[in-house]
């Protein structure tokens, strides 16, 4: 396959596409996006508005969960398991 990526003059970057429309726009049959730490660390995707933090996804090797945080205090953990379900309530 042949894949586009390229930045356009207003600095909004595309990774399959030609003319992104947000700053980092991806775009493709399955538009995934990989992180990866190395073995035995935590991964982290940070959210800044006005270069303040206002929350971070991250995973915990640890226990094997998944963290939402939201300031200093608030945050919501999932931690991973093995369901005989096909749903999950939260």
């Amino acid at each position: 396959s042949t894949y586009q990526h390229g930045m356009v003059d207003n600095g909004n970057f595309a990774v399959g596409h030609i003319n992104p429309s947000e700053l980092l726009h991806v775009k493709g049959p399955s538009a995934n996006i990989r992180l990866e730490g190395s073995p035995s660390s935590n991964v982290q995707f940070q959210l800044y508005d006005g270069g303040a933090s206002v929350g971070t996804l991250e995973s915990d090797t640890g226990d094997g969960s998944l963290r939402l945080k939201g300031g200093s205090i608030r945050s919501l953990t999932i931690k991973m398991s093995t369901f005989t379900s096909t749903q999950m309530v939260m």
